[in-house]
């Protein structure tokens, strides 16, 4: 079992489309098809339940997840600590927004973060729905409304008008 069939799938648990993870991974696909399927003949479990408009995580896939998630923290933080001293950011940076306001203007805020941290790997998973900062693992929340958890640092971004038409 490799490192990046790990990452495959717990992309693939989080995002639930074949074809997005392969987009975010820069693979196609088929590959990651035959990066799970490889994982699953590997485990002799199903991990998840395909079919060509949806991918659903099995009850074995999602306590796969949690193990698979840890050991993908634990890696992280090995490289980060290494990078640590030797004076690099690395690392990975887990952010999430609403899909037409990360659209517009969350892709361009990484471009130039990317261009001064190069190390530190970014993934943004663009959502309409409410994020739980702590349970979903996300290291950056960028939602409308209310703050729920008082317990958490917020930033006004912009001011949302809403308008209701007929």
């Amino acid at each position: 079992m490799d490192f990046q069939d790990l990452t495959i799938f717990a992309r693939t648990s989080a995002l639930r489309n074949l074809t997005a993870v392969a987009a975010e991974l820069g693979i196609s696909a088929g590959t990651i098809s035959k990066r799970i399927l490889a994982l699953e003949d590997e485990l002799a479990v199903r991990l998840f339940e395909r079919t060509t408009r949806s991918v659903r995580m099995t009850e074995e896939g999602n306590r796969f997840l949690v193990h698979a998630e840890r050991i993908l923290s634990e890696l992280d933080l090995a490289r980060s600590s290494i990078a640590a001293s030797a004076g690099t950011a690395i690392g990975k940076l887990k952010v999430s927004a609403p899909q037409i306001f990360g659209s517009l203007d969350v892709g361009l805020a990484v471009v130039g973060f990317l261009q001064a941290f190069p190390e530190i790997e970014v993934q943004i998973d663009l959502t309409d729905r409410i994020i739980n900062l702590r349970e979903d693992g996300y290291d950056i929340v960028m939602q409308c409304g209310a703050l729920d958890d008082s317990t958490l640092i917020a930033k006004r971004l912009a001011r949302d008008k809403i308008v209701v038409a007929a």
